[in-house]
């Protein structure tokens, strides 16, 4: 088993009993999943997890985990900080157009 660093977007809008928003934002950006995608240069997972309260959106860091060798973690720290702005840069548009 290969542990990685996940960077991600948890949505939990409201916290308990709010399941519904929850899935309403992540359908809301799942319908610009294509042009999500294609602004970034890696994959990310779209888990709405239904049977629980929260949605979550994210990528996995394949440079490493935390079994990595203590003297390559600057590697994975570097990698998780460009994937983190991407990330951020590319989702928070369709961030701001969602409605609850």
């Amino acid at each position: 088993m290969i542990w990685v660093v996940p960077v991600l977007l948890w949505i939990d809008y409201r916290g308990k009993g709010s399941g519904e928003d929850n899935v309403s934002i992540f359908n809301q950006l799942y319908e610009n999943r294509a042009e999500i995608e294609s602004s970034l240069n890696y994959n990310i997972n779209w888990l709405s997890l239904e049977k629980y309260r929260a949605c979550v959106i994210d990528c996995d860091i394949e440079s490493g985990g935390w079994q990595t060798d203590k003297d390559d973690w600057y590697i994975v720290i570097e990698e998780c900080i460009e994937k983190m702005i991407q990330f951020k840069s590319v989702l928070q548009p369709y961030i701001n157009k969602i409605k609850i």
